[in-house]
């Protein structure tokens, strides 16, 4: 809910409302848990880390906090940490590792992720998942890019990456592994890296790479 309370030019007041609800925020919980369960146990992960700024946003970052500690506490095999988002910023640019998984609002999500694709190369080479109680959507967070369509120029890591993502949803670990592993071999060996990973070679010699990787393991 939005609207303007002023019109005087340059004291103009805008008013934005958000709704947040506990059941709308727990069951977004439980299902996030869900998923970090599978991810904690096949991709050797061992901590969440709830990102807010509950010191600020009282009442709509501090039910979500709530609704994470309460996710918590029915899951204390799970290591669980809390941490401001300003502060997850500056760690994540000096140390990285430090963190698994990242709970926390979309918002914060859409920004920081950004941060973290520039951390490893770029939107080329980032993959997303929008997973919701009764499915799932995998694709590349970047756009359609039409300005080199049908050149032979694009990276396809983000939307091959994807499909790993996707397959590891689906329980298929072994073949999410072969893929991932022929991918990330490609780009260390350089030879057939494209053009945004400063390399000279075509999408489908890069996808060739990969392909003739996964057929040899």
């Amino acid at each position: 809910m939005e609207g303007i309370c002023s019109y005087h030019c340059e004291h103009t007041v805008y008013i934005h409302m958000c709704m947040y609800t506990h059941m709308s925020i727990l069951e977004e919980s439980l299902i996030r848990h869900e998923l970090k369960t599978k991810m904690l146990l096949h991709c050797c992960r061992s901590k969440v880390t709830a990102v807010h700024k509950a010191n600020i946003m009282r009442m709509s970052d501090g039910l979500f906090l709530k609704c994470c500690r309460e996710t918590a506490e029915k899951n204390p095999d799970i290591k669980f940490e809390e941490k401001y988002l300003d502060t997850v910023c500056l760690n994540m640019v000096q140390d990285p590792a430090q963190y698994d998984v990242l709970v926390m609002p979309n918002l914060y999500g859409d920004i920081l992720s950004d941060l973290c694709a520039g951390l490893v190369g770029g939107l080329g080479l980032t993959p997303s998942g929008n997973i919701g109680e009764g499915g799932a959507v995998f694709e590349s967070v970047h756009g359609t890019a039409p300005d080199i369509a049908g050149l032979d120029k694009a990276n396809p890591t983000a939307l091959l990456l994807s499909a790993v993502m996707m397959l590891r949803y689906m329980e298929m670990h072994n073949h999410a592994a072969i893929i991932e592993r022929a991918c990330f071999e490609t780009i260390k060996e350089g030879n057939f890296r494209t053009g945004d990973l400063g390399g000279t070679a075509k999408c489908s010699e890069f996808t060739d790479e990969i392909c003739r990787k996964i057929s040899d393991s």
